[in-house]
């Protein structure tokens, strides 16, 4: 069972992640971020 602030910390990872995919750079800085 995930508790609140669980759930709210990974409902704000995965809008982080879609807001960034959204933007050009996206696969460029997460390629990026991989590789580092």
């Amino acid at each position: 069972m995930e508790t609140a602030i669980t759930h709210d910390i990974r409902v704000s990872v995965e809008a982080m992640y879609q807001s960034m995919y959204s933007k050009p750079f996206a696969r460029e800085y997460m390629h990026a971020y991989r590789v580092t």
